[in-house]
This record gives C-alpha cells, sequence and structure tokens, in this order.
C-alpha cells in the first residue's frame, strides 16, 4: 500500500495558521505569547553555535565572553533580538545591536558568513559541511547557547486530527530515540496549550504540512 502523500512548505516568514488551512505547521517560536489559544508542541531542540569565516577571524584576537562578539558585524535572524550563552561563570545575554544584515533565510545568511561578512548564530548541523570543509570556524566553543527549539502547532487547539497526532508521536519517539508506546499511552499524552497574539505566529523558517487521509 502506498504512503499518503505529505505536502510541505518552506516560508521563511510569519506562517498564516488558519488562512491556508494547513494540518500542523513546524516553528521555531523565541517569544512569549500573549492571550488566545493556540496548541504548541515541543518536536525537538536543536543546538545552536557562533560561526565565522577563518579570514574574518585572522583579523582578531581570540573571544573569550560573548561580550567579544559586539566587535563584529552580526548577522541576525529576521527576529532576533538577544542571544543567550551559559558558560564560565554563569549567565550572559547579548543583545543584538544593528547586525549588518537581517534576514530569515539561514541559507543565505550562510553565504553571507562564508563570504566573511560576519558572525552568525545558526544550528551547528547546518553548518557541518562549511566547518569541514575550513570555511567557517566556531567561535567560543565553551560557550552554550540556547538552542533552537522546534514546536508544532496545529490550527485548532482543541481536535488535533488523528493524522497529524501519529506524526508528532513519531517525531517525539525519534527524538527519544525509544520505543515506541502503546496507543494507550500516545492517547494519553496531552497537547500543552499556550497562548499567541495572534493567529500569524513567529516563524524562523516555519514548514506548514497538508497531511492527505
Amino acid at each position: 500500500m502506498p504512503a499518503p502523500p505529505c505536502i510541505g512548505e518552506l516560508e521563511h516568514a510569519r506562517a498564516p495558521l488558519f488562512e491556508r488551512q494547513y494540518d500542523v505547521v513546524f516553528s521555531a517560536i523565541e517569544h512569549s505569547f500573549a492571550s488566545s489559544t493556540v496548541v504548541t508542541r515541543r518536536v525537538c531542540s536543536l543546538e545552536r553555535g557562533i560561526f565565522a569565516s577563518p579570514a574574518l577571524m585572522a583579523e582578531y584576537p581570540e573571544l573569550s565572553t560573548p561580550n567579544d562578539l559586539h566587535a563584529f558585524a552580526l548577522l541576525a535572524g529576521s527576529e532576533d533580538a538577544h542571544g543567550d550563552f551559559k558558560g564560565p561563570g554563569g549567565g550572559v545575554e547579548i543583545e543584538v545591536r544593528n547586525p549588518r544584515m537581517r534576514s530569515g533565510n539561514a541559507g543565505i545568511r550562510l553565504e553571507a558568513v562564508k563570504a566573511g561578512l560576519g558572525v552568525i548564530r545558526v544550528t551547528a548541523t547546518f553548518c557541518e559541511a562549511a566547518l569541514a570543509q575550513g570555511k567557517l570556524v566556531r567561535l567560543l566553543p565553551e560557550w552554550e547557547c540556547t538552542p533552537l527549539r522546534i514546536y508544532a502547532l496545529p490550527p485548532e487547539p482543541c481536535l488535533v486530527p488523528s493524522k497529524v497526532r501519529v506524526i508528532l508521536d513519531e517525531l517525539e519517539l525519534q527524538g527519544r530515540g525509544g520505543t515506541r508506546s502503546s496507543d494507550s499511552a500516545r492517547n494519553a499524552r496531552c497537547l500543552s496549550a499556550r497562548n499567541a497574539s495572534e493567529p500569524q505566529l513567529d516563524a524562523h523558517g516555519a514548514l506548514g504540512r497538508r497531511l492527505h487521509p
């Protein structure tokens, strides 16, 4: 029996949950919600790091704390306002001040950082190839960035279709690296209710999916 079709659409802007009748939207949400309810469920967390080109770093002394990043041009995401770090001596929050570039497209920012235009904060896996090829170096490896948390956002807060629950449960299973849960345990799990200021939520590369039964 062939697998049912799954249509995915990638957007580098706000994702309209209701207008396009998505079954589920996967999005990186990095802000608090206000009143009005939207269901969210965390799918995974992705390690992030700070990266720059070797040519750019040859012009600067070695960095010791995240505060040293203020000396560089920053290549920021469309909604980036600050970056949180944990490392020797505790936590540090860095404000994103007048970045050289803002783009919700991580691919564009990756090309810019390889060209030596500045410093980027991005998921570590996204930079693996460039690191292996010597096109990028990781900065402040002893400091841990806040991970990129990916959430699933079904448009209906109370009625989550069974086809969406199956997808979310499978993603959760893969993230844990465990064994498949029983149907009873799966049905007993609840989606956490959060709040959103409007149907269009911040989406750093939001992925909307229509799942056909």
